[in-house]
């Protein structure tokens, strides 16, 4: 009789944050995983992660992570770039060109995600000054950039992992300020693209779905 294998395990916090991509890409792939969701409050603190997280084998033990049986990895993009290669490589850049753009893409998302978590870590007028003089503006050339090569998506015509990790970057941006893309329609309609594709808008609609929140309670702004 033959043992049924076990399934990959995705490890995060129980909020969105860096790891919403990752469920995303996982329900767009149609991966059979589990998922362990740590509680984080102020009377456990850290506790329940602090436990295990020496006895998972991680290299860089961190929260996400990824385990199956080929790999145990940290780092929400390692992840991501990962699960696309293993499982559907279309996803990643095809070409000299793309790959170049992906590079530049993955840094301003970067930038704007990491300015917003600043913003709601810190609450200081610097990181709000900070924010509120570059995140409009990498939104707007983010947006001109689809608009010139005519992309639906991040690189092109085709989805790639990157419109996972800007979905989640636009979705966290419009819980902190509503009005964020009022005046960015390619955007607002590239969110609105992401969350028609089947699997996704499924995935929405289930009760495994996190509305929120988008961080942890140690934030200082709750989004």
């Amino acid at each position: 009789m033959s043992l049924s294998k076990p399934k990959p395990v995705l490890g995060y916090w129980a909020i969105r944050g860096f790891g919403q991509p990752i469920r995303f890409l996982l329900k767009y792939l149609q991966i059979d995983y589990e998922e362990k969701q740590y509680e984080c409050n102020l009377e456990i603190n850290f506790k329940e992660w602090d436990r295990v997280k020496d006895t998972l084998g991680l290299a860089f033990p961190n929260l996400p992570y990824w385990i199956d049986e080929k790999v145990k990895l940290t780092e929400s993009r390692a992840i991501i770039k990962y699960l696309a290669e293993e499982y559907d490589p279309s996803l990643l850049p095809q070409n000299s060109t793309q790959r170049q753009n992906a590079n530049m893409v993955d840094g301003v998302v970067s930038d704007i995600w990491l300015h917003l978590v600043s913003v709601c870590y810190s609450n200081s007028n610097e990181s709000i000054q900070e924010y509120t003089r570059i995140v409009p503006k990498k939104l707007h050339q983010m947006s001109a950039f689809m608009t010139t090569l005519g992309n639906p998506w991040c690189l092109g015509p085709k989805l790639s992992y990157l419109d996972f990790l800007f979905y989640e970057i636009l979705y966290h941006n419009l819980v902190y300020n509503p009005l964020i893309l009022d005046e960015l329609p390619k955007l607002t309609e590239f969110m609105e693209n992401f969350e028609k594709i089947p699997s996704v808008a499924e995935f929405i609609e289930s009760p495994e779905y996190i509305k929120g929140p988008c961080f942890t309670v140690w934030a200082k702004i709750l989004i």
